[in-house]
């Protein structure tokens, strides 16, 4: 074979393994997986240091836990040491219905003349920390983004308005995801005994 050919070989060959060197390194170059709309945030619910009711059947709190990938439901009525836990929306609706119901029977006699119709909370327990903040009931709430941003999962403690309506912490920013339901005129120190301890992205006042 001729020099001038054999060189030209050579240089092919070369060539291509040039080639197939650089197309390696673009595919070790790309990210590992590129299925990052399919990737899911897990919903896992902290363990709660009281005993649980979960859709009228008592549990260990540790039980909780199987019921992490669903959104749950929190309700605490402030008259027991019972964390009441819905896994649907109509549960704890029908729940708080029933609930009101029976305020009323007990309270028909009396007569609120005014009431305090903002809802406080505070990053740190028994109302201490920053804060307060207000939510005003009837309004569209307010979402730990923007300037509140600073809130988001940094709230331990709630002080509920006095009015005869519900003050809701819900897991996600948009006002989504898991909720806790506060009802009024009292107090919530610590909401980490209920498992809700630095969890709120946003709070809605009903």
């Amino acid at each position: 074979m001729q020099p001038h050919k054999i060189l030209f070989l050579v240089l092919v060959m070369a060539f291509g393994l040039l080639a197939a060197t650089n197309n390696q390194m673009v595919l070790a170059a790309e990210p590992a997986s590129s299925n990052k709309s399919d990737e899911t945030v897990e919903i896992v619910h902290p363990i709660p240091q009281v005993p649980i009711v979960v859709d009228g059947v008592k549990l260990a709190p540790e039980e909780i836990t199987q019921f992490n990938g669903r959104e749950l439901y929190y309700l605490i009525d402030g008259k027991s040491e019972l964390l009441y836990i819905f896994t649907t929306i109509e549960g704890i609706t029908k729940q708080v219905k029933q609930d009101s119901v029976k305020n009323n029977e007990t309270s028909s006699n009396e007569v609120m003349l005014s009431c305090y119709q903002y809802s406080a909370y505070y990053q740190g327990t028994y109302l201490s920390g920053g804060g307060p903040w207000f939510v005003q009931s009837g309004t569209s709430g307010t979402t730990f983004t923007g300037v509140y941003a600073f809130l988001n999962n940094d709230v331990e403690s709630v002080q509920t308005t006095t009015c005869n309506v519900y003050t809701k912490l819900f897991d996600n920013t948009n006002f989504t995801g898991s909720q806790l339901w506060l009802a009024c005129c009292g107090t919530t120190n610590d909401l980490a005994i209920y498992g809700w301890g630095n969890r709120a992205g946003s709070i809605r006042v009903d």
